[in-house]
């Protein structure tokens, strides 16, 4: 029993095993790839592929696009492509008339079968079409007149072989050489682009006159191809066609050229288009807008140019010139010139291409190149950019097998998201073919520009202040900070509030400023995604006005306080600056005169005499009191006309310390007014009799000699002359303090007497004996008896001023009663 199930668990593995080989050996696989292959333009090339165990799709592709699927061509326009073999294990592709535009690079794929068999793709084949020799221009019939100029046209595109020309059926040249020997025959035009042009100069009626024919040598992939026989004529005087138009073909699409040329016309020219006038001179129909005539009209120059031609523009094209008068102007023509018109071949399937380089890693101000590409077709399409629908002009490039337009731009922020479109046109397309683009994404450059409102905040002592803080950046400000003196604020600080209006501004708000917030800075911090920047402002905080108005009012009191103390401090040295250097000393036994004019007299008791001078020096001199005096002389009565011998004062200085008055005089011939002789020796309010009769009592009484008596003036009559020898007499003032300081003198000695006389103090000769032991006591005392000196002297000064004023006071009181009484007197002695 268990042999047995052994024995099926076997054959059941068996059989397993030999059905999964089955499918291993049922797999797809390619037994013919394709080969890179090479064709001559115009014949027909083959790409094979064949497939094993075939279970999926075979699909051709060139250049990844897909052309065929099974059997079938994607694009039924195109009928030169083709599927052959059985379809069942081989598909080659057949491409016959190859063209340059089928170069590429051909694959073959079969999908996956879905059983077992994954994907296959065939090595990539590489079809190259090699071009071959053809014709672009062929020379024309031409007429011409004698001794001008011919030109027969000849242009090769591809040339392999050699190019020869034939006049009459003889080989005249060989590329750019000329054979026949004859030096008015040239080849002209560019080798490079083909044209090999014959050229006869100083034409010759019946030398040069014949057929020509353009002939290229078979080479390389190139048979042997001939022009057509074109013929040259040569006519006399008049008017003539030295160019005349020729066969052209031309693809749809393109520009096509019909030339013509006459010399000396007198004519209209026209163009026939299938012997239909299209143009007169270089006017054309208004239907006509592809059509246009160009060249040197003053050459003779009348082109026809036809742009985008189509199967329309198909015909046979004459240039003629109407008959004129004059010899030789006859009508002439052109012989019939074909232009043909093929059909235009599509550019390559998955054309246009867009591109963009670089197209990664993109910054704000990078140098980027768009390009738009196509390959294949006849003619080669037309490539334009556009963005938001506006085309804009690139650099467009033409070539052999592809066109291309490229724009090279910078990249700048604002065009991020921008989308270029590319259009393709061509004859062919049925509809515009364009490409695009992706939106353009590139990294901004980093920018954050932060303001504030205000640099300094200027707020009031326990008030509230606000800066406003705005910010742009790229990418786009995600927020702000603030901070004071540069620490960040928290939001549980009472002293501000932070209000934001999303992320176009932020406000700092001080909600009471005090006095220690002065000169603080507060700054403004926005950020975006790559950056940050930061503003500063400073706080200023402005105290209360009554705090400024009292500082004004302590600035304007010391200003006061200034000008009552240190002004008058200084007034007064000035004004002693000015006394000291403007009093005048007496002159000893002479007369003092100030200012020229009036003779005074210094009369002054003091402890020192000020002469002129410095006064520094001068207070060297001893400090021991003087007594200056006038020298007085009077008369014995005031009715005898004449002086007596004058008295001086009786020597009441006792030891001679005192020395004798300074005497002031009055100058001779000084004349009296008539009020001091209308006196009679009275001056002002003194009495002199009574103050003579006070001295002598006083001096009778301490028994010394009297005073004479004298007066202010001596009693001159008015109409005589005074004498010469004439003295003023001492003021009734001056008299009083003399009085007053003499009596106090001998008060003084008096008491000196009596002092030494107790005992009390030493006699003058005893002092002086001891005047060693003094010395020290003197010298001791010496700076403050000289202070004391000094204010002494400074109140005598001061007492005299007084003196004189209340003496002055009187005097002036006694003549106004004086006056009075005599206009009395006057009255009653009248009645």
């Amino acid at each position: 029993m268990d042999a047995s199930r052994h024995s099926n668990a076997g054959t059941t593995a068996v059989y397993f095993l030999v059905l999964l080989l089955g499918f291993a050996g049922a797999q797809q696989a390619f037994s013919v790839q394709p080969t890179d292959t090479q064709v001559t333009e115009g014949n027909t090339a083959t790409l094979r592929c064949s497939v094993t165990n075939k279970g999926g799709t075979l699909t051709w592709t060139k250049d990844g696009a897909p052309v065929s699927v099974e059997g079938a061509i994607i694009d039924t326009t195109n009928t030169r492509y083709s599927i052959q073999g059985d379809g069942v294990s081989t598909y080659d592709l057949q491409i016959t008339e190859a063209v340059l535009a089928d170069s590429g690079d051909f694959q073959c794929l079969v999908t996956a079968d879905g059983v077992g068999s994954g994907e296959i793709l065939s090595d990539v084949a590489t079809l190259t079409v090699l071009e071959v020799q053809g014709f672009i221009r062929v020379p024309g019939d031409t007429s011409v007149a004698a001794e001008t100029t011919a030109t027969l046209e000849c242009q090769v595109d591809n040339k392999e072989g050699f190019l020869y020309w034939l006049q009459n059926g003889e080989i005249i040249s060989n590329d750019t050489v000329l054979t026949n020997g004859n030096a008015r025959y040239s080849i002209s035009g560019d080798q490079s682009a083909g044209e090999y042009n014959l050229v006869i100069v100083s034409t010759q009626d019946g030398t040069d006159e014949g057929s020509y024919q353009c002939v290229v040598t078979a080479a390389g992939t190139s048979a042997r191809i001939e022009s057509r026989v074109a013929s040259l004529s040569i006519q006399g005087t008049g008017q003539r066609l030295t160019i005349v138009p020729s066969n052209a073909v031309f693809v749809e699409g393109t520009t096509a050229l019909m030339r013509c040329k006459v010399v000396d016309k007198a004519g209209t020219l026209s163009w026939l288009q299938n012997s239909q006038a299209i143009s007169y001179d270089r006017e054309l129909g208004l239907a006509n807008t592809r059509y246009s005539i160009v060249g040197d009209e003053a050459a003779g120059e009348y082109n026809l140019q036809i742009e985008d031609v189509t199967s329309v523009d198909t015909g046979t094209y004459h240039c003629i010139v109407s008959a004129a008068s004059g010899a030789g102007n006859e009508a002439i023509s052109s012989s019939g010139a074909t232009l043909s018109v093929t059909a235009a071949t599509a550019p390559d399937d998955g054309y246009p291409l867009c591109s963009m380089v670089p197209s990664t890693d993109l910054m704000e101000g990078d140098n980027v190149t768009i390009s738009c590409t196509s390959r294949g077709g006849e003619p080669q399409p037309k490539l334009a950019w556009l963005l938001d629908n506006l085309e804009f002009d690139g650099n467009y490039v033409a070539l052999d097998l592809n066109a291309r337009n490229d724009v090279s731009f910078r990249l700048i922020n604002n065009m991020i998201g921008v989308v270029f479109e590319c259009l393709s046109s061509h004859p062919a397309y049925t509809t515009t073919q364009k490409c695009q683009l992706p939106p353009l994404a590139f990294e901004l450059t980093p920018t954050i520009q932060v303001s504030l409102d205000t640099l300094t905040l200027e707020i009031k002592e326990d008030e509230t202040g606000s800066v406003e803080c705005s910010a742009t950046g790229d990418p786009a400000v995600l927020g702000y900070g603030w901070s004071y003196n540069g620490v960040q604020i928290a939001d549980t600080d009472e002293r501000f509030l932070i209000t934001e209006d999303g992320s176009s501004k932020s406000t700092l708000t001080i909600t009471s400023a005090s006095l220690s917030m002065d000169e603080a800075v507060v700054s403004c911090e926005a950020r975006n995604r790559i950056d940050t920047e930061s503003v500063y402002a400073v706080v200023r905080i402005i105290e209360d006005d009554l705090y400024q108005i009292v500082l004004a009012v302590l600035a304007l009191i010391a200003l006061f306080v200034f000008a009552l103390i240190i002004v008058p401090i200084i007034a007064y040295y000035c004004y002693r600056r000015h006394k000291k250097r403007t009093q005048v000393a007496p002159i000893e036994n002479g007369p003092t005169t100030i200012s020229g004019t009036k003779v005074t007299s210094n009369y002054f008791i003091t402890e020192e005499t000020i002469p002129n001078g410095h006064v520094r020096k001068n207070s060297r001199s001893s400090s021991k009191p003087r007594v200056l005096d006038h020298e007085t002389k009077h008369v014995d009565s005031p009715d005898e006309g004449s002086y007596g011998s004058p008295t001086p004062l009786p020597d009441l200085t006792g030891r001679g310390r005192y020395p004798q008055p300074i005497r002031s005089q009055t100058p001779e011939g000084f004349m009296m007014d008539s009020m001091d002789s209308a006196r009679g020796g009275k001056v002002g309010s003194y009495d002199v009799e009574a103050a003579r009769a006070r001295n002598e009592a006083e001096m009778q009484g301490s028994g010394k000699t009297p005073l004479p008596s004298s007066s202010r003036r001596s009693s001159v009559s008015r109409s005589g002359p005074a004498p010469l020898n004439n003295k003023v007499s001492l003021s009734p003032g001056e008299y009083m303090v003399r009085d007053e300081y003499e009596r106090k003198l001998r008060e003084l000695e008096s008491m000196k007497k009596s002092l030494t006389d107790s005992g009390m103090i030493q006699d003058d000769a005893k002092s002086r004996k001891s005047k060693d032991g003094g010395e020290r006591r003197k010298h001791k005392h010496k700076k403050r008896d000289k202070e004391k000196d000094e204010k002494e002297r400074d109140g005598h000064k001061k007492s005299k001023s007084k003196e004189h004023r209340e003496h002055r006071d009187k005097k002036d009181k006694k003549e106004r009663k004086e006056k009075r009484e005599k206009r009395d007197r006057k009255k009653d002695s009248s009645r």
